[in-house]
């Protein structure tokens, strides 16, 4: 049941690029899955070499998008001035941005399978009190460090810094771990920040559309995608089964209550 969640900028380029008819794109890592602004569309279907000097290189915006353009261009044509053009823009932005900055240069060291710098850089985000640096840490020492398990403490200074896609992560951690009823406390608070990773291991974990269903009846809140999942699994529940106080068991003695995160919504919001 292992996702692969080893970046910051996940592989969403349908979604991220689907205002756009430049084909390259395709190639891309997301960083955040949105639509392009009308400055990005431009300069993606520009047929010329970009002069920086025609650009602000003191405005985050612009540089963020100029290191989403040099990083396609840079996975197009990956030579030595593509390279060199798309760092130079991370260590501009990362003096602007040290957070967004910092985390885009480990991983790009990481795709180069460089530990050590992407290990640096991802610290120099921690230091500006970065959730995402905190998380991108922990799956970096798992990824080169097979036989570890990870370190918990990154993950929950992630949540700390309230960065909740780690909720997912540190779920799984604790499957890992056989500690079965914290896991599914984490599962919850997942599904209540509306993660679909979280619900989807539920679903997986009940098996059953009815047992789903009770629990989603069950427990104390509701939002967007709890709804959905409810409206979805309504046709397959059968209805004289429903029990909102039903009290599952799995992976034998474990139990899973639900309101079981109470306790976590209060802490991390």
């Amino acid at each position: 049941m292992y996702k692969n969640l080893n970046y910051l900028f996940i592989l969403e380029t349908n979604k991220m690029f689907e205002n756009t008819e430049d084909l390259n794109v395709k190639y891309a890592l997301g960083y955040h899955p949105r639509h392009l602004t009308f400055f990005e569309k431009k300069i993606l279907n520009e047929n010329k070499k970009l002069n920086l000097k025609d650009y602000d290189l003191t405005n985050i915006e612009v540089l963020d998008s100029l290191s989403i353009y040099y990083h396609l261009q840079y996975i197009k044509t990956p030579s030595q001035e593509n390279e060199n053009l798309y760092l130079c823009i991370l260590i501009k932005l990362s003096k602007i941005d040290p957070c967004k900055g910092n985390i885009r240069i480990s991983s790009f060291y990481d795709s180069k399978n460089n530990y050590d710098k992407a290990i640096e850089y991802c610290k120099k985000a921690i230091e500006n009190n970065s959730g995402p640096g905190y998380y991108n840490l922990y799956i970096l020492e798992t990824k080169y460090n097979p036989n570890f398990d990870g370190n918990l403490e990154h993950l929950m200074n992630a949540l700390k810094l309230r960065y909740y896609p780690v909720i997912f992560e540190i779920a799984k951690y604790y499957i890992f771990k056989n500690e079965i009823n914290t896991a599914f406390k984490f599962l919850e608070y997942g599904i209540y920040k509306e993660s679909k990773e979280c619900l989807q291991y539920v679903n997986m974990a009940l098996e059953n559309s009815t047992y789903v269903y009770s629990y989603l009846l069950k427990i104390p809140f509701t939002n967007k995608l709890i709804e959905e999942e409810k409206s979805k699994l309504f046709p397959r529940v059968i209805q004289e089964n429903i029990n909102k106080d039903i009290f599952f068991k799995i992976f034998g003695s474990v139990s899973f209550i639900a309101g079981s995160s109470n306790e976590l919504i209060k802490l991390y919001g």
